[in-house]
């Protein structure tokens, strides 16, 4: 009697191992970057061999339940991949590091996106580098030099001289510039920037590139994105530029009085 007893107690013991085995345990964590540790969101964790996932969410944080002795497998794009053993432990930190190159530059054009390589002749692209060290007063003289195929035309050195740009040459409908997008936003002229806060330049020549503008786009489009504030301590920069004009040799002119 007392054998029996005893083995009903093991086999009681027994199926409640395997209840809690078959319940899984909770695992929940944070999945971070390996470059800033900043959290990751929108990765994907699944269980390996189930279709069973989920994504983590802003702030990387991520809970999910799974059986015991799972594997869980964290991806995301850019990122390497991870499989983790699920034991006994109910918290896991997951740190993911960057796969560059699997990563191809790409760029936005129209509707779709094609590598940078296939579009270089069409695209123009100037960074605020490129514009910082040069002696301009307005943003269409960023493009002079820097862009090929790009036309900068001044009709003088003073000071507010209207300045023409020419990306796809003279059109005949009267009206050969370009659209000017500024920050997503259409506008007639860029005479109102200060060419400081301007962070990139694109300038899309081909009709492809600037499809998804239409008609308005015949003439070429500069998409300008400006500069937006970054964490950190405040920092009060100051430029000025000044400038004159002269004449370089002053000819030697007759006074019409006879020697």
């Amino acid at each position: 009697m007392k054998k029996m007893k005893q083995f009903f107690v093991t086999l009681i013991f027994i199926l409640c191992s395997l209840t809690l085995n078959a319940q899984g345990i909770q695992v929940k964590g944070i999945v971070t970057s390996a470059e800033d540790g900043q959290p990751i969101p929108g990765v994907s964790i699944s269980v390996k061999g189930t279709t069973t996932g989920l994504l983590t969410d802003k702030n990387g944080a991520f809970e999910i339940n799974v059986s015991t002795n799972s594997t869980l497998v964290f991806s995301f794009v850019g990122m390497k991949a991870q499989e983790i053993l699920v034991t006994t432990s109910t918290t896991l930190n997951v740190v993911l590091e960057s796969v560059i190159s699997q990563i191809d530059e790409v760029i936005v054009v129209g509707y779709g996106v094609q590598k940078k390589s296939l579009v270089t002749g069409a695209i123009s692209s100037i960074k605020a580098a490129d514009i910082v060290n040069l002696s301009i007063t307005r943003p269409e003289q960023a493009l002079q030099g820097k862009t090929a195929g790009v036309q900068v035309i001044s009709n003088g050195g003073s000071p507010g001289t209207d300045i023409k740009v020419r990306i796809r040459g003279v059109s005949t409908n009267g009206n050969s510039n370009p659209l000017y997008i500024v920050d997503g936003v259409k506008t007639g002229d860029i005479n109102f920037l200060d060419p400081n806060d301007i962070q990139s330049m694109e300038v899309l020549k081909d009709a492809a590139s600037s499809a998804i503008y239409g008609a308005e786009g015949a003439n070429g489009v500069v998409m300008i994105t400006t500069k937006t504030g970054t964490k950190g301590l405040n920092v009060l920069n100051y430029e000025f530029q000044t400038g004159w004009l002269s004449v370089a040799k002053k000819p030697t002119v007759t006074t019409g009085i006879p020697g």
